[in-house]
């Protein structure tokens, strides 16, 4: 698939170059142009912030959906510090229900090498490692779907010569693709567990091409299910609805592994993303067992009319909105393009083909409207094509995003 034949030329491209890495943002690092509460000592520091997302999801047609106003996400975010060795950051949801979804304590072995515990986004896909407050469309791309949402475990992150380099090595409570795991829940993984890696580096150091970063990432872990928890993803679409599942009689079993490739580049008002991942799932229906490779894509390309550099962490509007004076905010247009493939192997003995999808094409489009750091205005269209019996979905989200 994609993703396997990338592997190669991208993993020889990270060992030929040295490279500066794509960072990620540490717990104390400064959210631009947002507000924050904070208290600061030379010995600790303590921040609260948050981000509120209401929804407006409106899907075209006549199928099994539904139009829904809706709280997306709400957040809150505590991040600490202390003696300049110790970190910690606490996130918690409450748009559906309370939910906590970062929970880990960092410790500083100097400052590029860090150790992480506790819970913690799944270094696979890209864009899953991207705030969902900088998000060019409504809902990820699948590439996101395609790897956990959290898991809970050990890291090893490494940012060496001043952050040409990023790379992550960790073991983790398995969890199914697109699940974030409830801590005090039966999802969070038994004895199955991933050992997990990622290294993203930027080639150039200087020039045209400075903001060129590649990447590649994977896992290998094993799932276990049973009749009561299966362990089986379930993929869905920017609808947020099913279109690709396993049979209700069946259970993850046996190994499984992850294999992500990436790539982003932004140069002045222009940001490139894409990425594919590959997800392998042994799965057992009665005395039948099977191992399926499906993967997904994605491609995304945004520009800032306005003229301000694009970036990974968000964008800060030159001319902050305040029409008295004739400023406006900064505009950003998106497109994009992904799609997935669900191995054939499946049907019909693990798969229904009445019921899921053998495979998914969906292009669309976005427009921002940044007012400042802290609010702003989305609208996204995406229609998506089936490969079954599922009729195709063209789904509008329109946001309106306050971050501090």
């Amino acid at each position: 698939m994609l993703a396997r034949r990338l592997a190669v030329p991208v993993a020889v491209a990270l060992l030929a170059f040295p490279a500066r890495a794509q960072e990620r943002q540490t717990p104390l690092a400064p959210t631009p142009g947002q507000g924050k509460l904070s208290i600061e000592t030379p010995e600790f520091s303590i921040r609260v912030r948050g981000y509120l997302q209401a929804d407006d999801r409106h899907v075209f047609g006549d199928g099994p959906w539904s139009d829904a106003l809706l709280i997306r996400r709400a957040r809150a975010v505590l991040e600490g510090a202390a003696f300049g060795r110790v970190e910690v950051k606490i996130m918690a949801d409450f748009a559906a229900s309370p939910m906590l979804y970062d929970a880990y304590v960092d410790g500083k072995l100097t400052p590029w090498l860090r150790l992480r515990f506790g819970k913690d986004k799944v270094p696979i896909s890209l864009e899953r490692l991207r705030s969902a407050r900088d998000q060019l469309f409504g809902e990820r791309a699948q590439p996101g779907v395609f790897a956990p949402v959290r898991e809970i475990g050990a890291q090893i992150l490494a940012a060496p010569w001043d952050g040409r380099l990023a790379a992550s090595f960790g073991v983790m409570q398995a969890a199914p693709d697109g699940v974030n795991p409830d801590i005090f829940g039966s999802d969070g993984g038994g004895d199955d567990k991933d050992v997990i890696g990622r290294v993203f580096v930027r080639p150039f150091p200087r020039g045209a091409l400075r903001e060129l970063g590649l990447g590649i990432s994977g896992s290998l872990g094993s799932a276990t299910g049973s009749a009561t928890t299966p362990r089986l993803p379930t993929y869905k679409t920017t609808a947020q609805l099913s279109y690709f599942s396993y049979r209700p009689e069946a259970v993850a079993f046996d190994q499984r592994a992850h294999l992500g490739v990436q790539l982003h580049c932004a140069a002045g008002p222009v940001e490139l993303m894409a990425e594919a991942v590959e997800s392998v799932e042994g799965v057992k229906v009665g005395d039948q067992v099977g191992r399926f490779a499906n993967g997904a894509y994605s491609i995304e390309l945004a520009f800032l009319p306005t003229g301000e550099h694009a970036s990974f962490e968000g964008v800060l509007p030159r001319k902050p909105f305040d029409p008295t004076h004739g400023r406006f905010g900064a505009l950003m247009v998106a497109v994009r393009q992904q799609g997935t493939r669900f191995d054939r192997r499946a049907f019909p003995v693990f798969a229904d083909p009445q019921t899921a999808a053998a495979g998914a094409l969906g292009v669309g489009a976005s427009l921002t409207w940044i007012w400042n750091g802290i609010f702003q205005l989305q609208s996204s269209w995406e229609t998506t094509t089936f490969d079954g019996k599922r009729r195709d979905e063209h789904v509008l989200v329109t946001r309106a995003q306050a971050a501090f």
